[in-house]
């Protein structure tokens, strides 16, 4: 009994690592491939989410059909940005098989998100917090509080307060993540425009984009904020600095107040190596070095 529990652990093990380093190359692709190889990048993804599957079915052995084989299979499925049905199949039955499985949880509201079932997932988020405070979870949240559908403005102005409530929250649970910084800017923005302006909520919403955060205006004139992750304290663009981006993750934002529409852009971008700047990629120096902590994931 002993032998085989030692065996589980070790499957579950491996399968992990599996799964992480499929979304180490999914994340890091530019390590490893030159600006160029941009418009291949998905296709690679999805080619190397299909070795990663088949490594799984090797190796799963025991352990098949268990709660966290369910979860990394489902996740390993949900590496690309489309809406995987197999993905919410694999991933429901790992919340039933075990509800406190948190990263269960978010990865399935992440595919509701992507099936545009936005109530489902802030269902999933919501879930996850019940069993664990997480910084994930709370990320998505304030997210997904903004695009739920409400049948009044002042339900839709106290979904983005919980918002706003919500990205600080992700905030203090680890001020050094730019993407919780963000989201943070973001709520505040949306917060600004359901609450007749207010000039110092607009200066919070600076505040918070302040931390990673430049403008850029392209050839046509309008304007968009964006999103450097993983950069060192000393790299930064000039005005009037040229700034390509191969692999754009471009989101719109649109805001209703008074009955008038507002929309702006935003641009995340993971590390500045991904970025030309002045006709030069960007070199080592430009990207923060990798740092080891020990923090807890939960509260």
């Amino acid at each position: 009994m002993a032998d085989e529990e030692e065996e589980g652990k070790q499957i579950l093990q491996k399968l992990q690592e599996l799964v992480n380093q499929l979304y180490s190359f999914r994340d890091c692709y530019f390590d490893t491939h030159s600006v160029e190889d941009a418009g291949r990048k998905q296709q690679d993804v999805r080619e190397e989410m299909e070795k990663t599957l088949q490594q799984i079915k090797e190796v799963v052995g025991s352990v098949q059909g268990k709660a966290q084989v369910l979860m990394l299979t489902g996740k390993a499925l949900n590496v690309t940005p489309d809406y995987s049905p197999k993905a919410e199949e694999l991933l429901s039955k790992a919340v039933k098989l075990e509800p406190k499985l948190v990263e269960a949880w978010n990865q399935l509201g992440e595919v509701y998100w992507k099936k545009g079932d936005v109530a489902a997932a802030h269902t999933c988020f919501s879930g996850a917090l019940t069993h664990c405070k997480n910084k994930v979870s709370l990320q998505n949240l304030s997210m997904v509080l903004r695009q739920l559908r409400t049948d009044s403005g002042d339900e839709h102005s106290r979904h983005v307060m919980d918002s706003v409530r919500q990205a600080k929250l992700a905030v203090q649970m680890d001020v050094h993540d730019g993407r919780s910084w963000y989201i943070l800017g973001n709520a505040y923005l949306s917060l600004y425009f359901n609450t007749g302006q207010n000039p110092k909520i607009s200066q919070q919403a600076l505040s918070a984009y302040a931390q990673d955060t430049f403008g850029l205006v392209d050839s046509d004139g309008p304007c968009c904020a964006v999103m450097v992750y993983n950069m060192v304290q000393s790299w930064g663009v000039l005005i009037r600095d040229s700034v390509a981006i191969p692999e754009p993750s471009l989101r719109l934002h649109g805001i209703q107040h008074k009955g008038k529409d507002y929309s702006f852009s935003s641009v995340r971008v993971e590390t500045p190596l991904l970025l030309v700047v002045n006709g030069k990629p960007q070199g080592s120096s430009s990207q923060a070095a990798a740092t080891v902590a020990s923090r807890p994931q939960c509260e």
